[in-house]
C-alpha cells in the first residue's frame, strides 16, 4: 500500500471550464443547488522519476477558479470524477524494451473536493508506471451547495430558521398530533 509521498503537483492552467447551476433540493441535506462543473486540468511539467519502471503514487491538485458561487455558499455534498485527458510517454529505445516498459496510469481516488472562497479545490491520489508525463485531467464535479439566498419563502426578509428545518417541525408536529389522537 503506497502513501502517495511519490510526488504532489498541482494543474497550471484549467481550460475549457464550464458550469451550470439549478436550485435543487437533496433527501440528504440542506443543499438547495445543484452544480456541475466540467474542464481539462494542464500541467507543463514532467514529475523526476527515480526508478522509472515501478509504481509511483502521488497526489494531483486542482483549483478551479471562476465558479458562480455566491456569499455564503457551502458545499454539502460532492460527486467527483476524473480521467486522463492526455498522457506523453518516451518510448524505450534498447533492446527488450517492449518487456521492460510495462506501462500503466491510473487514478486511485478522489481524496477532497473542498470549496475555499472562489477556489473548488480537488485532489486526487494517482499512479504511474514507467516514465510518463501527465499533460491534462479532464473532471467533472457535481456539488449540492446550500445557498442561504435561495432559503426563503419568497417574501423580502428570509425566515428565521431555514425552510428546509422549518419544513421539517411542521412535519414532525403533524406526525405527532396524528399519532397522539389516532388519525
Amino acid at each position: 500500500m503506497s502513501d502517495y509521498t511519490d510526488f504532489h503537483y498541482a494543474a497550471n492552467e484549467i481550460t475549457d471550464l464550464r458550469s451550470v447551476t439549478v436550485r435543487a433540493r437533496s433527501p440528504n441535506s440542506a443543499a438547495n443547488v445543484w452544480m456541475r462543473v466540467t474542464g481539462l486540468a494542464r500541467f507543463d511539467y514532467d514529475p523526476d522519476w527515480e526508478h522509472p519502471y515501478g509504481w509511483h503514487r502521488g497526489i494531483v491538485a486542482i483549483s478551479i477558479p471562476s465558479l458562480p458561487f455566491s456569499t455564503g455558499d457551502a458545499l454539502a455534498e460532492s460527486a467527483a470524477t476524473g480521467t486522463f485527458r492526455v498522457v506523453d510517454r518516451d518510448e524505450l529505445d534498447e533492446p527488450n524494451a517492449s518487456e521492460k516498459d510495462n506501462f500503466g496510469i491510473a487514478i486511485d481516488g478522489v481524496v477532497s473536493v473542498i470549496l475555499s472562497g472562489d477556489l473548488l479545490n480537488v485532489i486526487y491520489q494517482v499512479a504511474f508506471k514507467s516514465d510518463c508525463w501527465l499533460t491534462a485531467i479532464g473532471f467533472s464535479l457535481d456539488l449540492m451547495i446550500y445557498r442561504p439566498a435561495f432559503d426563503t419563502f419568497g417574501g423580502p426578509e428570509p425566515p428565521s430558521a431555514p425552510s428546509w428545518a422549518l419544513a421539517a417541525a411542521i412535519q414532525g408536529a403533524f406526525a405527532e398530533a396524528f399519532r397522539r389522537y389516532g388519525h
